[in-house]
């Protein structure tokens, strides 16, 4: 898949596919991460390349994630994305974000 002017990363579509099929939300052009649904039960979760920002309140609330992978590329993190994860244990968070959310980690 080419690249557009801004060089931003080539997306993993078939790992959007896949988590769409799980009920987790994307904006309509994938690059966006809107919504990761509480009601799933897993664990670890990485989100997938081409990615570049997470939405606010995207995690808020699930308690079943105790892990999460950012990948480079992503730049930008949401107000309160992960407010009340009480599980959450760790968090990468790539050199690529320039802009992380007010009270990210608020309850945690």
């Amino acid at each position: 898949m080419p690249r557009c002017a801004w060089n931003l990363p080539e997306l993993d579509m078939k790992s959007i596919v896949a988590d769409e099929a799980r009920g987790i939300k994307f904006s309509s052009d994938k690059r966006v991460l809107s919504k990761y649904p509480c009601t799933l039960r897993s664990a670890e979760y990485v989100i997938p390349s081409g990615v570049i920002a997470i939405k606010h309140e995207a995690f808020q609330g699930c308690q079943f994630i105790r892990s999460v992978m950012i990948p480079e590329g992503v730049m930008f993190i949401g107000d309160s994305v992960f407010s009340r994860c009480k599980k959450l244990a760790s968090v990468r968070i790539p050199k690529s974000v320039n802009s992380d959310g007010q009270i990210c980690f608020l309850g945690v």
